[in-house]
């Protein structure tokens, strides 16, 4: 994930909410659940927002990025939910889309 969102950062405008989303608020692209009610102050955007919110802002610009965090909640759920058919499901069907999640999803394939 994090190859991904700095691959995205390069094309950005540093005075852009997008990258000040993808660049200091990285940690919430690592949550399973980010809090989709609850609005807050976030340091890097500088405004109040949800985390949903947030994660939105830096996914939307950017397809493959949006992919990738989607394809990796959904395989953090399947692992933590212990749903092996899901997970199965989840990486035989993936479709390449040039990012290095292509890498890891060829290696659990194999191994599957």
């Amino acid at each position: 994930m994090d190859t991904i969102r700095t691959q995205c950062l390069k094309q950005l405008d540093k005075h852009s909410r997008e990258y000040k989303v993808l660049k200091s608020l990285w940690r919430l692209f690592h949550k399973a659940n980010p809090d989709a009610q609850k609005s807050r102050y976030l340091f890097g955007l500088n405004e109040y927002s949800t985390e949903q919110n947030a994660i939105d802002i830096g996914a939307d610009t950017f397809p493959a990025f949006k992919t990738a965090y989607e394809t990796y909640i959904d395989l953090h759920d399947a692992l933590m939910g212990r749903h092996a058919d899901e997970l199965k499901n989840i990486i035989t069907n993936y479709q390449p889309n040039g990012t290095p999640l292509d890498t890891a999803m060829h290696t659990l394939r194999k191994e599957s």
